[in-house]
């Protein structure tokens, strides 16, 4: 088990655990960022849904951690979240490859009604399609029917 030895910086100086080299303080960190932070490039995937940090590791990178290394943590594997819809807590993160967790992922849903239309943050459309292994998008268009119309036009050319 890991011991407290010094201050990282980055816990108010309040907590001395001199983790702040190891992949998983930035692991940590990362998870505390998306889920805590609204200006956080993720949190609306994350604290926005309400997803968020079990409230020992939340306050302690050293219970995180050693918790870590005793669920099965090797160098190279990620940490998952079992169930997407909820946080991370013992009981629904384990530690897998990337592939595996590359598949565990949220369905997307399209709120369209057009298919292969998405709608970006500023609120327009585009076409999307993967044709041998590689994603296509068409140009924003203002309402959906002109991406599904540019869309029909990638799937033609794309040659399926």
């Amino acid at each position: 088990m890991l011991e407290n030895s010094y201050n990282c910086g980055t816990c108010n100086g309040n907590y001395k655990h001199g983790m702040s080299w190891h992949p998983l303080y930035h692991v940590w960190r990362s998870m505390k960022q998306r889920c805590g932070n609204p200006k956080d490039h993720g949190y609306l995937d994350y604290g926005d849904r309400g997803i968020s940090v079990y409230p020992p590791w939340l306050k302690d990178p050293i219970k995180f951690i050693n918790w870590c290394f005793l669920n099965g943590w090797v160098e190279g594997l990620q940490l998952d979240r079992i169930d997407n819809d909820n946080g991370y807590e013992p009981e629904n993160c384990r530690f897998v490859t990337p592939l595996t967790n590359a598949h565990n992922r949220r369905a997307q849903q399209n709120t369209t009604g057009w298919p292969g239309v998405s709608v970006n943050r500023q609120g327009k459309y585009y076409g999307r399609r993967t044709y041998k292994y590689k994603t296509l998008c068409t140009k924003v268009y203002s309402t959906p029917k002109e991406a599904y119309i540019a869309t029909f036009k990638l799937n033609f050319l794309g040659g399926d």
